[in-house]
């Protein structure tokens, strides 16, 4: 019934990525010319029903199926169809608002680098040659890259980038003052804290005054803007936990620490997938280098300087399987959030990560 109403009212939303799908009725003579001009329907044209019959987006519904969308990618438009620039900036927005949601970061990166740059490799810098990629491409960019480094390996392109750009004054008051967040996050990936540490005090700042102009009225901004902070907070725990060496002496420190993470979790339906996916891909990362301070900390050269009335008896390798444990916990929990929010795609993606984890080292959930 809410979705017959929705419908009704010329007012749906995707499942997926959330944009808007109008009333069929209202844009029918629209779709009909587009949709076989095109090879796909528009986003925002007419709501598809797939997925347990909610609505999806028509984008969606391709990103799930293909790698990139046929009209993304078309040249050969007939001469009373082609889509003007407005109309194919539209569909590009929406497609990597579709990878983001999908959680599809290698599609994502792979779409922003083909519109900043085509060569291979693509030159990064070039996305500051003009305003509209810094708006449009920046942002993703910045996305992808760290979340892909958060499952494996920084890549070097983006130390490269930053780098350079924080010595540029225009660049780095842009970043500074808009990415904070993601610098406070790639510092840490390079196990610099200190200066992790000062940009997550940034960030605070940052919020404090955009929240100070926030309209009261306006609670859905005000959720929004509430959601970033949530990761600022467990960076600075993990910062703080790594700054104590005896925190590495006992396990009860980082016991107390799971503890505090497993009560803070996302609401499984309200808080959206972006949300989640935020706070357990940071949180796995963050379990990895604690697990890395612990062996470092337990290797035969420094346990043999340390008393031995001051370490507990500690197997590192039990600790492994506690942590693993965690992570398999927190992706079925996103797993779980994915499917009561209708993203199966999501779903169906962390259950393949939990199994792999427990594949590898052998954690018995």
């Amino acid at each position: 019934i809410l979705l017959l109403l929705k419908v009704l009212s010329g007012f749906l939303l995707c499942d997926i990525c959330t944009s808007t799908l109008f009333c069929e009725k209202d844009l029918s003579n629209l779709a009909n010319h587009r949709a076989p001009a095109y090879g796909i329907c528009a986003t925002f044209l007419t709501p598809s029903k797939v997925l347990d019959w909610s609505p999806v987006c028509c984008l969606c519904v391709h990103v799930v199926c293909e790698p990139r969308p046929q009209a993304l990618g078309r040249d050969d438009w007939p001469a009373d169809g082609a889509p003007t620039q407005e109309e194919e900036d539209l569909w590009d927005q929406s497609l990597l608002n579709c990878y983001e949601q999908l959680t599809k970061w290698p599609d994502l990166e792979q779409a922003v680098m083909v519109n900043v740059d085509d060569n291979d490799p693509p030159q990064l810098n070039r996305i500051w040659e003009d305003s509209y990629r810094q708006e449009q491409y920046l942002p993703f960019m910045l996305r992808a890259k760290l979340k892909l480094a958060c499952a494996g390996e920084l890549d070097l392109s983006l130390v490269t980038f930053i780098d350079a750009a924080l010595q540029d004054e225009e660049k780095r008051v842009l970043l500074e003052n808009s990415y904070s967040d993601e610098l406070a996050l790639f510092y840490i990936l390079q196990d610099d804290n200190d200066r992790a540490d000062y940009y997550i005090d940034n960030s605070y700042q940052q919020f404090i005054r955009d929240w100070s102009n926030l309209n009261t009225l306006l609670s859905s901004t005000q959720h929004s803007k509430l959601h970033g902070l949530q990761k600022l907070e467990e960076m600075k725990e993990y910062i703080q936990f790594m700054a104590r060496k005896d925190n590495f002496y006992s396990s009860k420190p980082l016991d107390h620490l799971l503890r505090k993470w497993k009560q803070r979790s996302p609401h499984p339906k309200f808080d959206p997938l972006t949300v989640w996916d935020d706070i357990v891909s940071i949180r796995c990362m963050l379990l990895q280098k604690i697990l890395t301070a612990f062996r470092t900390s337990h290797s035969p050269s420094i346990a043999d300087s340390v008393s031995s009335m001051d370490y507990e008896t500690l197997s590192v390798t039990e600790l492994e399987a506690k942590l693993s444990r965690s992570m398999v916990e927190m992706y079925l929990q996103m797993a779980h959030s994915a499917r009561l929010q209708s993203n199966y795609e999501v779903a169906v993606h962390y259950l393949k990560i939990t199994e792999d984890v427990m594949s590898k080292v052998g954690v018995a959930c």
